[in-house]
């Protein structure tokens, strides 16, 4: 099945709105359409960590009935997700910073005015959906720990075992991982293919033992970890690290 995504080609807008009001009763304005698809891409992209593609996009048409929260001015309708050929259900949420309340129809939106996001994203069974064979979109080099991945999202948690022969400093070892995440986060910006930055990440060693990492990842993509990773495999310190 081939999905057309609510983020729209310009060749397909006038259709897509003729077909809302013929399919769905649903008057759609191409203003409401042009002010949510930016929006809403960045909202699935940085929640998901996947890129909006043929494999990663957002259902035809609406899946049920639109919702007005009045005391709260939030508007929501059903969506599905579509990951590879999994549909997945979400809503799409909007309200207005001014407290008007906007319709799918109107054609005087002010897009400084209107906020979009999706509610219901799952990152992790994305993830799955997407690479079913894979912990990771991406090929490891063999690392010298036992890597376990048990879900990835936008706040995740990294806990690496130190080996019981581990001698080291630990202050040593995390100075060393932050200057690799402050280069990643510095190489992305200077790079003309800007694949984000780790917003913010706190840490602490559990009973001497486990060194956890707790990450925003804000706008970092996935191959962020591909390098955290290699890096990690190739300070030798740990006996398994797990993304959880």
């Amino acid at each position: 099945m081939e999905n057309v995504p609510f983020f729209f080609d310009e060749n397909f807008l006038s259709s897509m709105i003729e077909s809302y009001k013929r399919n769905e009763q649903i008057i759609l304005s191409e203003l409401f359409v042009k002010c949510a698809d930016r929006q809403l891409r960045d909202d699935l992209e940085t929640k998901s960590k996947l890129k909006v593609s043929k494999r990663v996009q957002m259902s035809t048409s609406p899946k049920g009935p639109l919702i007005v929260d009045l005391a709260s001015g939030i508007s929501k309708i059903p969506y599905s997700i579509w990951i590879a050929n999994h549909s997945n259900p979400v809503e799409v949420a909007w309200k207005s910073k001014s407290g008007r309340v906007y319709t799918m129809g109107d054609s005087d939106i002010d897009c400084n005015d209107i906020e979009f996001w999706f509610e219901g994203i799952d990152p992790a069974l994305y993830l799955k959906q997407l690479y079913p064979k894979e912990g990771l979109p991406f090929k490891l080099k063999p690392l010298s720990f036992e890597l376990v991945i048990t879900r990835i999202c936008h706040d995740c948690v990294i806990e690496m075992h130190f080996k019981n022969d581990l001698q080291q400093n630990h202050d040593q070892i995390i100075d060393q991982i932050d200057t690799c995440i402050d280069t990643f986060n510095q190489k992305s910006e200077k790079a003309k293919k800007f694949v984000g930055v780790v917003h913010n990440w706190k840490r602490n060693v559990k009973n001497n033992q486990v060194l956890v990492y707790e990450f925003d990842l804000g706008s970092a993509e996935l191959i962020f970890f591909k390098q955290l990773l290699h890096f990690l495999s190739d300070l030798d310190c740990f006996s398994k690290v797990e993304i959880c």
